[in-house]
């Protein structure tokens, strides 16, 4: 199997999960993360203004599509009948290459940065958007030698 960095799978190969699941990676395109949000129109300012992202396309009040480097956010405004407040077991991550220019950049942005982690091959910071989805901007680190 050919892999990009050495961890992640190149498309047009097949990798077998940790569960054992073999996945062929050619069967998808490209893909998405969706985000129920409590209000769609200040969902998509603060991804576009806040974050920088790219708004794609907007439907009716149903459906915005945001595009980012690798990354394409969907945002449907919650429904009770098809969605709670959610479970918080997701996360969106942003890679950067200066981690701390960006948390200045997010904090006079109006960005509420928690908890700023490390670890021998990371530095990560974490904040949640309006509507408490959990987002987190990572800088890996040049492996010690």
């Amino acid at each position: 199997m050919r892999f990009l960095k050495g961890r992640i799978p190149l498309a047009g190969t097949t990798a077998i999960l940790s569960c054992g699941v073999t996945c062929n990676l050619t069967m998808f395109r490209q893909g998405n993360v969706t985000l129920m949000v409590k209000d769609l129109d200040r969902s998509v300012r603060y991804y576009t203004e806040v974050l920088g992202l790219r708004l794609k396309g907007k439907a009716d009040g149903q459906w915005a599509e945001l595009e980012g480097p690798g990354i394409h956010i969907g945002l449907h405004p919650r429904r009770p009948e098809i969605s709670d407040e959610g479970s918080g077991t997701a996360a969106i991550g942003f890679e950067v290459d200066d981690l701390d220019a960006t948390i200045s950049t997010l904090m006079g942005r109006g960005v509420a940065v928690g908890r700023v982690l490390g670890g021998p091959d990371r530095r990560m910071a974490l904040f949640d958007d309006p509507d408490g989805n959990h987002i987190f901007v990572i800088r890996r680190l040049p492996q010690a030698r």
